[in-house]
């Protein structure tokens, strides 16, 4: 189920690494000696146990992502019109963009803030 899972919605990947290292804990705590290095195996296989958890809990369902996306297009739509159609192609369209309030321009900072940390918190992981 788990493996149905992971590949339908691309998680697949992650998913095996994930099982991959608790495959590799387990076998070093059956050949573990000592009592910390046992305790400090069972800490690691419940934290990979956990990330695995939440992997399939986000992948449970589309609506996070479609959610994310819906989101993010109108600020996308925006951006592009300022910066193609007005700024790039101005001198021949004419193009000109209302001033948009402080408040608005704090949502666009937002998510673009959101994408960009969220890419780069995601290849710390790795």
């Amino acid at each position: 189920m788990l493996a149905i899972l992971g590949f339908l919605t691309g998680l697949a990947g992650p998913l095996a690494t994930i099982a991959g290292k608790i495959l590799d804990t387990k076998t070093a705590l059956a050949q573990a000696q000592s009592n910390d290095e046992k305790n400090r195996l069972n800490a690691a296989i419940e934290e990979l146990h956990a990330q695995q958890a939440v992997l399939v809990a986000e992948a449970g369902s589309r609506l996070n992502a479609i959610i994310r996306g819906l989101m993010a297009v109108p600020v996308m739509i925006l951006l592009w019109k300022l910066l193609v159609y007005d700024k790039a192609l101005g001198q021949w369209t004419g193009g000109h963009t209302d001033p948009l309030g402080s408040d608005l321009w704090k949502v666009v900072t937002a998510v673009i803030a959101f994408y960009f940390l969220y890419d780069i918190a995601a290849r710390f992981r790795k």
